[in-house]
């Protein structure tokens, strides 16, 4: 269970702080799992440049991340946590999927929530890390 304090401490965490905490968790893991060919694909249409484009605006935080990958992970995180098969142009943020991408980062073979829950607690700890010092 989580306490106010962390929870105070992620609502806190700004953009530009989460873009450096990332830097440490080297996101080119994920990468490597998937092949920028990916849109060359005749499936892949205008919203789905859309899609990426509202991504990147979104979460400049995850620009390691290439196209292919950053969709892919949304679209498993849109699946496995908000159960929402088909998305389109995405509006608003949520921290939720950057805990989920670095849970994936950590041990690809999490699902879901444990996934998402992985990713909070590294972010928790490295903010812990940072207070102390």
């Amino acid at each position: 269970m989580y306490d106010y304090s962390h929870n105070q401490m992620l609502s806190e965490l700004s953009c530009e702080r989460l873009l450096e905490l990332l830097k440490e968790s080297q996101l080119d893991f994920l990468n490597e799992k998937h092949d920028e060919n990916f849109f060359e694909d005749p499936n892949f249409d205008e919203e789905n440049k859309e899609q990426i484009a509202a991504l990147r605006q979104l979460y400049p935080e995850l620009n390691k991340l290439n196209n292919a990958t950053l969709y892919d992970m949304y679209d498993s995180y849109m699946s496995d946590c908000e159960y929402i098969g088909g998305w389109g142009v995405p509006d608003r943020r949520t921290n939720w999927f950057i805990y989920y991408v670095i849970g994936k980062n950590a041990n690809y073979k999490l699902e879901g929530y444990d996934a998402q829950e992985f990713g909070k607690q590294y972010i928790i700890e490295l903010l812990k890390k940072d207070r102390e010092c």
